[in-house]
């Protein structure tokens, strides 16, 4: 990404983001290549890079 992007998440799904390279920020969390977060009872994830960005988004189940 070298702009804003924004997908819209299930709720009653678990997301787990990896930043392949770049930075930037996600929900107005800041981020710099190799950090990886989880995304709980989210609606929307809201990519925001300073410069250009590589994510990988897995969508997990919400069981147990």
């Amino acid at each position: 990404f070298d702009k804003d992007n924004e997908l819209s998440l299930s709720r009653d799904r678990k997301y787990y983001c990896y930043i392949v390279s770049g930075s930037g920020n996600i929900n107005d969390t800041s981020y710099e290549e190799g950090d990886g977060f989880s995304l709980i009872e989210e609606d929307f994830l809201k990519l925001s890079p300073s410069d250009k960005t590589e994510v990988i988004v897995f969508d997990l189940s919400n069981r147990g």
